[in-house]
């Protein structure tokens, strides 16, 4: 075979093989955009859902364009119409950052919906959220399924309480342990001179030995008040957590 065609040969391979290779990046960029079913892709407003915007930021700098922000929906939205509503948001911020001086491609965006204002003060407990970075090409968007399901609960007794009286359980329990946390943390700091000496062994145990005889002290007091058992205010618990319900706010010893 002359080789001048060997040669001609070698390059229609490696042409080839670059117009392949770029292909696939193509397909595997359309892959990471996200996509929605048409009929989710309709703005929200039957069956009396109303959304308000209660926090909303903007930091537009050099490198970076975060936006954040928080929605409250009243009544209660399915996961189809959650998943719609945070897609329709994050279209229309993709569409409005275009204005914001350091925007380039994509801003770091972050979309939480609660179901109420307490729980968007909260912070932690959305029943939807999508979050996007720069430096991801997929989309994060999740539903808190037991935290929706919660809207629709029929209120009922449990452990000889009402739903109102396990939510003053559930906030009088996490004031307990941060009162207990932040007792330890007076007599035997993590610190004894603050950012230089850290404590010793002996005194971060006693921290420890002490944080552990209040927390049980104190449990045992709330159990007492209600007449709980061990194995119920565990339970108690538990069901806040998964539905959301709202703690006391975190004290300054504990920031």
């Amino acid at each position: 075979m002359p080789v001048f065609f060997r040669v001609f040969l070698v390059i229609v391979g490696l042409f080839l093989g670059y117009v392949l290779s770029s292909q696939l990046s193509d397909d595997r960029e359309k892959i990471a955009q996200p996509t929605m079913p048409n009929q989710l892709k309709r703005q929200i407003h039957d069956r009396n859902l109303a959304y308000t915007v209660v926090d909303e930021t903007l930091s537009d700098k050099p490198f970076r364009t975060l936006i954040t922000k928080s929605v409250v929906v009243s009544g209660i939205p399915t996961e189809a119409e959650l998943e719609s509503k945070l897609n329709d948001t994050y279209q229309a911020i993709l569409a409005a950052a275009k204005g914001a001086h350091y925007y380039h491609e994509v801003p770091d965006v972050f979309i939480y919906i609660y179901g109420t204002e307490e729980q968007a003060q909260a912070g932690n407990l959305w029943l939807g959220m999508l979050a996007k970075t720069a430096l991801d090409k997929t989309v994060d968007l999740r539903i808190s399924e037991s935290r929706l399901a919660a809207l629709s609960k029929t209120p009922v007794q449990r452990f000889g309480l009402s739903l109102q009286e396990r939510q003053t359980v559930f906030r009088e329990f996490f004031a307990a342990e941060y009162k207990a946390d932040c007792i330890a943390l007076e007599r035997h700091p993590m610190w004894i001179q603050p950012g230089v000496v850290p404590n010793t062994e002996e005194g971060l145990q006693k921290q420890a030995n002490l944080l552990y005889e209040l927390k049980e002290k104190f449990r045992a007091e709330i159990r007492n008040n209600y007449n709980l058992t061990v194995d119920q205010l565990q339970e108690l618990i538990l069901e806040g957590g998964q539905d959301g319900w709202v703690g006391p706010p975190l004290p300054e010893c504990l920031k």
